[in-house]
């Protein structure tokens, strides 16, 4: 007799916050908005308005099945994310250069596992996996 076993596990995730990139200016230098400061090391004085969100969704599915002469393992996956950062690139408070970037990444996974039984004699594993993931961020603006 064969016993058979499934597991399916689901995720999402939604990151909004104000995260800027931190740049601050050089002590002694200008800034672009022809200012002349510097808060200290982790202080700085960038637009406001920089924020990003981000959305994550992934599936896992495990299926395992026992065979009478070894057991099947399948483990597949997948994952998508959508990003928007919009960040201040001249580290002034007045909204210079913004750099809007989106950001797109989905990954597929997949492994196939044949394992010999556990009361083997000479214990043997083999299998396959396959990783697709296209990854890409949009600049155009």
């Amino acid at each position: 007799m064969t016993e058979r076993a499934s597991r399916c596990l689901r995720n999402y995730n939604r990151t909004r916050n104000e995260d800027g990139i931190g740049f601050h200016v050089v002590p002694g230098s200008i800034a672009i908005d022809g200012q002349t400061r510097f808060n200290g090391f982790y202080n700085n004085n960038e637009d406001p308005n920089d924020y990003t969100d981000v959305r994550q969704l992934g599936l896992s599915l495990k299926v395992e099945q026992d065979l009478s002469v070894a057991r099947l393992v399948n483990i597949a996956s997948w994952r998508n994310v959508n990003g928007f950062f919009l960040l201040d690139q001249d580290g002034t408070p007045l909204p210079i250069v913004r750099a809007p970037i989106y950001q797109h990444d989905k990954t597929v996974t997949e492994e196939l596992h044949l394992l010999s039984k556990p009361d083997a004699k000479l214990p043997w594993i083999g299998g396959f996996y396959y990783f697709n993931d296209l990854s890409a961020y949009d600049r155009s603006d």
